[in-house]
């Protein structure tokens, strides 16, 4: 079940993606940034830190990060979207084996 707050938040973070992809496409990577960043937020707030809508706008950040030469900042992200994604995984298989 979604948080409450979802809804409330869902048309600005996907608009806020929407802008940040353009951005990244035109290489306005200042505003794209910008925008992953409040998506973000908004995705922490409503989900929570483990969250694979967390990861994907992290991946997605972390892509855009690389593209500029910021390797380090792209590559720590990198690291927290595959702790977020084994995390799911393992949840996953915790429940298919009834636990």
């Amino acid at each position: 079940m979604l948080p409450d707050t979802f809804f409330s938040h869902d048309g600005l973070i996907q608009q806020l993606l929407h802008q940040a992809n353009e951005a990244t496409a035109n290489k306005d990577f200042q505003t794209a940034e910008d925008c992953y960043k409040k998506a973000l937020d908004g995705l922490l707030e409503t989900f929570g830190p483990g969250h694979i809508q967390v990861a994907m706008v992290m991946h997605n950040l972390s892509a855009m990060l690389e593209k500029q030469g910021r390797l380090d900042e792209a590559q720590l992200l990198g690291r927290k979207v595959t702790h977020i994604i084994t995390q799911a995984h393992k949840h996953d298989q915790n429940q298919a084996n009834g636990g």
